[in-house]
């Protein structure tokens, strides 16, 4: 084959650029993925926290013991979580750090 055959040759061109591609789409894909669990997660942390206002409010009528029975309210909440209220039990709402995220991109602590 000479240099000049080789320069000319078309055979295979399509290869890098499927390679690359390839690459590309699997990094959006993971991004994708990543973006739901994130929204996923936010929106469970935002239920636990509607429902935990929801039980400190529905105590606070005007009486004097009114701020203490909605701290109750809301620490019973955070102790025994109640079915159908996901996100909400020991650990899980508060502004202390409780463990990390996995993601396919890396790990947030």
């Amino acid at each position: 084959m000479s240099a000049k055959h080789l320069w000319r040759d078309n055979d295979g061109v399509i290869v890098p650029y499927v390679a690359i591609m390839l690459g590309v789409i699997i990094g959006l894909s993971a991004l994708a993925l990543d973006g739901s669990r994130l929204m996923s997660v936010q929106t469970r942390l935002q239920n636990a926290a509607d429902a935990l206002a929801l039980a400190g409010a529905a105590e606070l009528d005007r009486r004097p013991d009114s701020i203490v029975r909605a701290r109750m309210a809301v620490q019973d909440l955070i102790k025994n979580p109640i079915s159908g209220a996901p996100g909400i039990g020991a650990g899980t709402v508060g502004a202390r750090k409780v463990g990390r995220l996995d993601s396919f991109l890396g790990r947030s602590y």
